[in-house]
């Protein structure tokens, strides 16, 4: 091929690409470095991306999957239909990139700071699963759902959290702090375990102002006491701003007490120095900002992962089922299982026949006969068996919480076109289906 041509190729897959952004998007560093992306056989043979491809071309097309499944299942796909998965496509290839720096940001040191700064991430992940890297595991597999679900709002917050710790970590303020710390530790002999307890000997603005709401609520706002303190708030003298002062200096003290102890025990001579001294790096590092963006950046990861967990309710399950066998059933956000063929999916469909479903149709039925929403008088009537043929059809072929992937719809969609009109029929005069004794 002459220079010309491939200057021309290149520019040709430049545009290639480009026709599949979707509204609003532009060109990452990455797709230009890498114009053609995954071919449809390489994601239809992986696990991981086969399961999650099925999920972005549902998100795409929401109201064009069903059909676009059925046509593709039958052969029978238009020329919009394949040019709808293409974009599809790419667009998987990109959330993948995404969820991979969200997964780079996840580390297992990581795990303590999230457990730490929400109660909620703690109870339903940092405390249940057996160590730290199983943790990692499941939040890191947790992102990819994350991104192909098009949760942009909570992933573009998890994104600048991380870039702000980054930031942080890196800054002049945080080296200065972090030498104080060094200095605790090294020079002085506290441990890093020993910190909560001795950072109680200062307490900071913010501190402060939660002491004072803490107090304001043992009393009512037009009680005598609350009057006072809306006229004197701010002076120092305010009922909530004694109370929080009380509890201050009680907690303080037994801090620095602590901290001249821990310098007594050690045979230092002038210890009451260096407890002046200690204190004077504790405010250092806790007025400082670098602290408080540290955990402020945590806590927002924290808060989203655990509410985006709590929202899967098959990962939520399974990762119970692995707390109880105590980690022998292992929860996986994303089912990673190699897909199956599309000869071994033309298996699947041959199991579908009238017998199961007939076999399936009336358990359903007797189910909902005995929820109260149908008599078995209301079956003798043709319309009602016709709609309920119907509407068990689109719920069998509907997609299933959980359970998701490029396979998964199409044997859904088989599901759906199964039923003709020619068996339907037959179904409806067949008296037997609908005789429940």
């Amino acid at each position: 091929m002459e220079k010309l041509e491939q200057l021309i190729l290149d520019e040709g897959r430049k545009e290639k690409r480009e026709r599949t952004l979707l509204p609003g998007q532009t060109m990452t560093e990455q797709e230009y470095e890498n114009t053609d992306g995954a071919k449809l056989q390489e994601v239809l043979a992986d696990g991981l991306k086969e399961k999650l491809y099925g999920k972005v071309v549902r998100r795409i097309y929401p109201t064009e999957a069903d059909g676009m499944f059925e046509r593709f299942g039958e052969s029978k796909a238009t020329v919009d239909d394949l040019k709808k998965f293409n974009v599809a496509r790419y667009q998987l290839e990109r959330d993948m990139a995404q969820a991979d720096i969200l997964r780079a940001g996840m580390g297992e040191d990581d795990v303590e700071f999230l457990s730490a700064g929400s109660e909620e991430f703690d109870a339903i992940i940092g405390g249940t699963l057996k160590d730290k890297k199983r943790v990692v595991d499941v939040v890191r597999d947790h992102f990819y759902l994350m991104v192909a679900d098009g949760r942009t709002d909570d992933v573009k917050a998890i994104l600048d959290a991380q870039r702000e710790l980054k930031k942080v970590r890196e800054s002049p303020s945080f080296a200065r702090s972090n030498a104080i710390a060094k200095q605790i530790i090294d020079e002085h002999g506290f441990t890093t375990k020993e910190w909560s307890k001795i950072e109680e000997a200062h307490t900071t603005q913010k501190e402060l102002e939660e002491y004072e709401q803490q107090a304001r609520g043992g009393f009512r706002k037009w009680s005598f006491k609350g009057v006072l303190d809306q006229i004197f708030h701010g002076s120092g003298f305010s009922p909530s701003e004694r109370g929080a002062k009380r509890k201050i200096r009680g907690k303080e003290e037994v801090a620095r007490e602590s901290i001249r102890k821990h310098f007594i025990d050690k045979g230092v001579y002038y210890y009451n120095r260096r407890t002046r001294k200690v204190l004077r790096q504790i405010a250092k590092i806790e007025d400082a900002r670098p602290m408080g963006q540290l955990k402020e950046q945590y806590n927002i990861i924290g808060s989203i992962l655990a509410a985006s967990v709590e929202n899967d309710e098959k990962l939520m399950e399974a990762l119970q089922i692995e707390e109880k066998s105590q980690g022998k059933i292992k929860a996986e956000a994303v089912d990673r299982t190699k897909p199956v063929t599309f000869e071994e999916l033309g298996s699947k469909k041959g199991e579908l026949n009238d017998g199961t479903f007939k076999t399936e149709f009336k358990k359903y039925i007797k189910k909902r006969v005995e929820g109260g929403s149908l008599t078995a008088a209301d079956l003798a009537d043709d319309g009602v068996r016709e709609s309920e043929l119907d509407r068990y059809n689109k719920e069998s072929g509907a997609p299933k919480k959980g359970v998701f992937g490029f396979f998964v719809e199409l044997l859904d969609a088989f599901r759906r076109t199964w039923l003709t009109n020619d068996k339907k029929s037959s179904f409806i005069k067949d008296n037997n289906l609908w005789n429940l004794a």
